[in-house]
């Protein structure tokens, strides 16, 4: 559920990210998410 509301962040950086989101979703782990927020604003 967490990861619904982050999703949309991932689609402006690209749709490879979005597929990778949807094809792991099951396997989405929380620290994942930190990980991919923290990449995202390292080119912010």
């Amino acid at each position: 559920v967490e990861v619904n509301y982050v999703a949309p962040s991932f689609e402006t950086v690209g749709d490879h990210i979005t597929d990778h989101m949807q094809t792991s979703y099951v396997n989405v782990d929380e620290t994942d998410v930190k990980v991919c927020i923290y990449f995202l604003f390292s080119f912010s």
